[in-house]
């Protein structure tokens, strides 16, 4: 599909790795996308703790058996899937303001889920579904901002960062799980994204960014 979809394209094969990841940083960099990796990386924090945290929440609320868990889990996804696909009813024109969004109201329900026993259920349905809203949001508009040349680097850039965030919020998780249970530790890693999502927030307003990339690029 790619080949009969896609034309042919000149790169530049002899390019060395060090020089294409150069050119990418210096492109985050000239290109202020600062607000955008601190919002990816707010979002990367709370699903590493909703990942890791889903499971002894559930059980410690005494609402759930273990041989539930599986049922759960289809739940969860699920809710994730629903939340991918509402984001085709997103705004275009606010794509900063939309991820930021997104991302705070996956913290708010991470949080909410870890709040009372009562609330876990509901609660970790909700942060599943904001995750899909926001994963897809925030991926769709880093791809709005990287040149069509840097695009493959510049997208393992912001996967790397997405992956250190990821194990930030499982350290922080496991860390605080020994000493202030998992709906704590869940309450904690979510508010270290929030505020780190509203830090990007706050960056990224009253800045233009680049322009976006061409329709198939």
């Amino acid at each position: 599909m790619v080949f009969r979809s896609f034309p042919s394209t000149s790169g530049s094969p002899h390019q060395s790795v060090a020089a294409s990841l150069k050119a990418a940083l210096l492109y985050v960099r000239t290109h202020r996308l600062a607000a955008c990796i601190m919002i990816s990386a707010g979002q990367g924090m709370a699903m590493g703790a909703l990942i890791l945290g889903w499971q002894p929440i559930l059980l410690d609320s005494e609402l759930a058996e273990p041989q539930l868990l599986g049922i759960a889990l289809l739940l969860f996804t699920a809710a994730c899937a629903v939340g991918a696909w509402a984001n085709r009813y997103a705004p275009k024109n606010a794509p900063l303001a939309w991820a930021a969004i997104a991302v705070l109201l996956l913290t708010v329900s991470l949080w909410t889920a870890g709040s009372t026993n009562a609330l876990a259920w509901p609660g970790l349905v909700l942060a599943e579904f904001f995750l899909g809203l926001a994963g897809t949001s925030v991926y769709i508009w880093q791809q709005s901002l990287f040149s069509d040349e840097l695009r493959n680097t510049l997208f393992s850039v912001m996967a790397t960062v997405s992956g250190i965030a990821v194990a930030t919020g499982d350290f922080l998780f496991g860390h605080l799980w020994n000493t202030i249970g998992a709906a704590g530790a869940a309450q904690a890693v979510a508010l270290c994204a929030a505020a780190v999502t509203t830090l990007g927030w706050l960056t990224g307003a009253g800045r233009t960014t680049t322009q976006p990339a061409a329709p198939g690029a």
